[in-house]
């Protein structure tokens, strides 16, 4: 038997939360920050070309297009034109952030989601080009569909980084993994899985989703644990036949009030 956890999805059906992802970030368009220390900017798209700058962490650059892919210690990428002092250079693009978004409510603070070396991805917050923090995805950016920070009217936690996958087609996972950022620090908050089945339900969770309610610090740890039960299909039937597809039996219902002590969400205990 498969084990298979179903949870109600939070994107909808949030009043209290205000998102801003990065397709609405247009000031963004056609600009990067250098994601690490030391990066090379090089005067053609070759490690073996000559190198015009090396620049620190948080740089702006002023992106052009996107060039042929490489492949650096077994990474796939590939070299971005960029300009940068009245030059036009090439960088790697797993140097540079790929999506960026600036607060809401500090514009001198932007969040930067970028390739982690060592791990799929990372989110790094910075100040007037300053690191305050970050932390490791995992999620690459080669594999994410949104980026967005939500407001969340809770005690402690300033914005939710969200990163989202979404499945495109029957049988795919649909992911998110989110991120609390206390203004000072960005801790990991919660993750949510989903296999796509539109003949099943919209979405069956794989994993628990932490949903913010009207009680301000409060969130609601909603699962219900079931086992996917497999149907043979028959031959030549029409294959959405409720009859002839994999259902869901219930087994467990959970739903508890959690509440977020600074670090991490917790059981509430009146």
């Amino acid at each position: 038997m498969i084990k298979l956890i179903l949870t109600a999805s939070i994107t909808l059906i949030l009043s209290n939360v205000r998102g801003q992802n990065f397709d609405a970030c247009n000031e963004f368009f056609g600009k990067t920050y250098v994601f690490t220390n030391d990066v090379n900017l090089r005067s053609y798209p070759s490690l073996d070309s000559s190198i015009l700058y090396t620049v620190p962490f948080a740089t702006e650059l002023r992106e052009i297009s996107t060039g042929g892919s490489l492949t650096i210690d077994g990474k796939v990428g590939n070299w971005r034109k960029v300009f940068y002092k009245d030059k036009v250079c090439f960088v790697w693009s797993h140097l540079i952030a790929s999506i960026i978004i600036r607060d809401l409510d500090n514009n001198n603070i932007l969040y930067l989601f970028g390739h982690g070396n060592e791990k799929p991805g990372k989110i790094k917050v910075i100040k007037l080009g300053r690191l305050l923090s970050e932390i490791e995805t995992r999620f690459s950016p080669r594999n994410y569909n949104d980026f967005e920070a939500r407001d969340v009217s809770t005690e402690g936690i300033q914005k939710l980084l969200v990163i989202s996958r979404y499945a495109s087609k029957c049988g795919q996972i649909s992911s998110s993994e989110s991120f609390a950022w206390d203004g000072h620090q960005l801790h990991y908050f919660f993750t949510e899985s989903a296999v796509a089945d539109g003949r099943l339900l919209n979405y069956v969770k794989l994993e628990p989703v932490y949903e913010p309610i009207e009680k301000k610090g409060m969130f609601r740890y909603i699962s219900i644990v079931g086992e996917l039960k497999e149907k043979k299909f028959k031959e030549g039937g029409d294959p959405y036949d409720p009859r002839n597809i994999p259902y869901i039996e219930y087994t467990k219902n959970i739903s508890k009030l959690m509440v977020w002590n600074g670090e991490k969400l917790v059981d509430f205990i009146e």
